[in-house]
């Protein structure tokens, strides 16, 4: 997947990835039910950092490793 970097809130650029489907649970208390947010187009992208996907994060983390 490709990776974009961005600037993020506090000025430092980090790695993202475009997330295409987005889940979300309702309920979570009662077992929860996922259901699926649809895209609106009004919506700015949505973004994960790329830390929280890559395999191999830890080697290029300047916190814990």
């Amino acid at each position: 997947m490709p990776i974009e970097f961005r600037e993020g809130p506090d000025g430092r650029v980090i790695p993202l990835q475009r997330v295409r489907t987005v889940y979300a649970m309702t309920a979570p208390l009662f077992g929860g039910v996922v259901r699926r947010l649809e895209d609106d187009p009004n919506d700015e992208a949505r973004f994960v950092s790329h830390f929280e996907t890559c395999p191999h994060a830890g080697h290029f983390s300047k916190g814990k490793q």
